[in-house]
């Protein structure tokens, strides 16, 4: 992986992507401030905020995912923060009876995730429609679970990156990811959001989103002059 051409990437003071897309290093930490507040927008469950997910993702991978009940109600919790409507998670999941499924294929990909297969566990966690979960979905519950080199795979900002609805797509995203979020550590870039000041995968690629939804709400509005 780490000889694949980065598609994500940073050069003088810009973080460059899609084509001729930069964004400025130093804008970094007050987009992602914004990328945050976005996220939680509407969210009137505090556990369905993006850090509390996180929190409570970080104590079940510690344990290997083995509570199941706690499991399954994070894995619900966090579907309806990436935008899944309830018809979407009863009729594909409750109805089908795959919700022990998608627990134990979790626990599988985070013994994969470990051993850098990240390809490996998407494939896992993946299974046909309708029963199971797309890769876009299944990204974003290991993104909560792993967010320090795990980046959500969002259908809305991969139509504008060079990267495969796949796996292995998606396995380059973090990785591309996880390097931009080393580079801004090592220029010396505090990221306001975390008590660390640390940059995750999961951060950059949040950058990226509210990037793009900014860049195609500018293109409605001026569609409608």
């Amino acid at each position: 992986m780490a000889t694949v051409r980065r598609k994500i990437a940073v050069k003088d003071d810009f973080v460059r992507f899609g084509g001729r897309r930069k964004i400025p290093l130093r804008d970094f930490p007050s987009r992602f401030c914004q990328a945050v507040m976005e996220f939680n927008e509407g969210a009137t469950d505090a556990k369905v905020r993006t850090f509390a997910l996180e929190k409570e993702g970080a104590r079940l991978a510690r344990k290997g995912f083995a509570d199941k009940k706690a499991a399954s109600d994070f894995i619900h919790r966090v579907l309806t923060w990436g935008g899944a409507p309830g018809d979407f998670i009863r009729g594909r999941i409750e109805h089908f009876g795959t919700m022990p499924k998608i627990v134990a294929s979790v626990a599988e990909a985070l013994t994969l995730i470990k051993d850098d297969n990240f390809s490996g566990a998407m494939k896992v966690v993946v299974f046909p429609k309708p029963r199971g979960l797309d890769i876009s979905f299944a990204s974003k519950i290991l993104r909560m679970l792993k967010p320090e080199i795990v980046g959500a795979f969002d259908g809305a900002l991969l139509r504008h990156l060079p990267y495969t609805y796949s796996t292995a797509g998606w396995a380059q995203f973090c990785f591309d990811c996880k390097a931009t979020a080393d580079e801004l550590e090592y220029r010396g870039i505090i990221n306001p959001e975390r008590k660390s000041g640390r940059w995750f995968a999961a951060d950059v690629e949040a950058v990226l989103s509210q990037f793009m939804r900014e860049e195609m709400l500018r293109k409605r509005k001026k569609g409608r002059e």
